[in-house]
């Protein structure tokens, strides 16, 4: 396996590694939401291994941290709705 690399996306930088407690933490993934053509935030993924599916993620023990930062300003309600849209697009029920 190869080690995670830093990302920058949109201006933000995600390292490639993080610590949760005791445990060092690697970037698994990153990427945008988009509503529209307009950035919305960036996420980062970190994990304790790499994992390629939804399922491997749920099911890997141990720490989990997921880093968003936003690209504009917006509503708490707006936040929850998108976020929870996302979701729902991206996972099956």
């Amino acid at each position: 396996a190869q080690p995670a690399q830093p990302a920058d996306l949109a201006g933000v930088k995600l390292p490639a590694t993080v610590q949760v407690g005791n445990t060092n933490l690697q970037l698994n993934g990153a990427g945008i939401r988009y509503r529209f053509v307009v950035k919305v935030y960036v996420a980062g993924l970190y994990l304790a291994g790499k994992a390629a599916t939804p399922e491997a993620v749920l099911a890997a023990p141990g720490a989990k941290r997921m880093h968003v930062v936003m690209l504009r300003d917006i509503d708490a309600n707006e936040l929850g709705r998108l976020f929870t849209r996302g979701m729902q697009d991206n996972a099956p029920r």
